[in-house]
């Protein structure tokens, strides 16, 4: 049977909800004990609370491997963790963006941001298509790789600097799901890590600003300040 037990997290974490770093306090409830097949001992429990800034409720999944050791009379436990992942918010929580973005490229995004905890390679994959997507179409770049794609538009200086930055990062980790880089000595196909896949969404994100709410937000501006000038009998902008 279960048990639950108070805790306080003592690490500081990213709340998944308001991105501030918190420490979280809230129950564990022990799910379980068992043998893998080295007969070492994994057990099984989720830690579950309220982030102290946004109120959101959260639940992470913990699998530890358990060392015991005997000195004299006293036995010590050591919980090494060996996989760990917010499961509220989990899939139910899609990231929003906002409405200018059109659903050819919300649809990836927000199904690479629903998968990056699960498949980082996965998700690093999809978030190089809607890149090559967003390249080609809004920059008019098209070349044999998405890396040269990426170069060529940092090189044009039609993007602001920190973006070209963040683009040329995507560039240069080049080890991503979709067009895998291999280690020159070994062979081995280079891993994704998380931080890889959700830097390169992050950088998706900036372009989405730049390429569609920016735009939008000023044809709007324009759009109220010709209907006041229309209204005072003056002639529209002419930009």
């Amino acid at each position: 049977m279960a048990k639950t037990e108070k805790w306080r997290w003592k690490e500081n974490l990213e709340c998944p909800y308001c991105r501030n770093v918190v420490c979280f306090c809230g129950d564990t409830t022990f799910l379980g004990e068992t043998e893998n097949q080295d007969k070492k001992r994994i057990e099984f429990d989720v830690n579950s609370g309220f982030c102290p800034d946004c109120n959101n409720f959260v639940a992470m999944l913990h699998i530890y491997e358990v060392t015991t050791s005997h000195m004299q009379i006293v036995t010590t436990h050591i919980k090494n963790i060996r996989y760990r992942r917010y499961i509220i918010p989990g899939g139910c929580l899609e990231k929003s963006l906002p409405t200018e973005v059109p659903d050819e490229y919300a649809k990836d995004y927000i199904e690479a941001r629903l998968i990056l905890e699960d498949s980082p390679q996965a998700s690093a994959a999809l978030g190089r298509r809607i890149l090559q997507h967003l390249i080609r179409e809004k920059a008019g770049i098209r070349e044999r790789t998405l890396d040269r794609e990426i170069e060529k538009i940092v090189e044009s200086g039609s993007l602001p600097s920190f973006l070209t930055e963040s683009l040329d990062a995507v560039r240069t980790l080049g080890n991503l799901a979709a067009h895998p880089t291999k280690n020159d000595t070994t062979g081995e196909i280079l891993p994704v890590t998380y931080e890889e896949a959700e830097w390169t969404l992050d950088t998706i994100e900036k372009l989405f600003d730049f390429y569609f709410v920016q735009p939008a937000t000023l044809a709007k501006k324009r759009s109220d300040l010709n209907s006041k000038l229309d209204a005072a009998g003056k002639p529209p902008l002419k930009w």
